[in-house]
């Protein structure tokens, strides 16, 4: 869970900050590289959701995973998960829901929030993304090297840790 969270916020983040005019300095930089990892991971799984014929886009592909991970999931959480605004994420929830792979439903506690959960259909278009997911980890460590792949991967999770434990120790020297 922590990787798909991870990537999606560093996703978002990274689109956010559009790639500068040619800066060696910036261009170089950790997270330009994963700014250009990022768009190539991008392009592939383009490729695979056409390979796959999914009917949905990439942008939308966290608004239909979240509720599949967590089911019951509300709109408020969706927005703050993938960073994006209500409006957006309603927007998106609403396509994904003609296309029969959301159902939303009220919240009985809170009669505000509305809930998020996947279909039938909605259930075996996540399958089929975590198959493309598991396929592009298949062809990374091919092209990587197995031993490689999994130095970096727990390079990143370590890093994952670390900016974790910063964020939790600026939060509580604010408080």
């Amino acid at each position: 869970m922590c990787q798909l969270y991870l990537a999606l916020h560093l996703n978002l983040f990274l689109m956010m900050n559009p790639c500068e005019k040619y800066d060696p300095t910036i261009n170089s930089s950790l997270l330009d590289q994963f700014k250009r990892i990022i768009y190539l991971i991008q392009q592939i799984g383009k490729q695979q959701i056409e390979k796959f014929k999914l009917e949905i886009e990439t942008d939308q592909l966290p608004i239909l995973m979240l509720p599949y991970i967590y089911p019951g999931i509300n709109q408020q959480e969706i927005a703050q998960l993938t960073f994006r605004d209500k409006s957006s994420v309603n927007r998106t929830i609403k396509k994904l829901e003609l296309l029969k792979y959301l159902t939303v439903s009220e919240n009985l506690k809170d009669k505000r929030q509305k809930n998020i959960s996947t279909t039938e259909q909605g259930e075996i278009e996540a399958k089929k993304i975590i198959q493309i997911r598991e396929l592009m980890e298949t062809k990374l460590k091919l092209a990587y090297g197995e031993k490689e792949y999994l130095y970096l991967n727990n390079t990143l999770n370590d890093l994952y840790d670390k900016l974790q434990n910063l964020i939790e120790e600026q939060i509580d020297n604010n408080n």
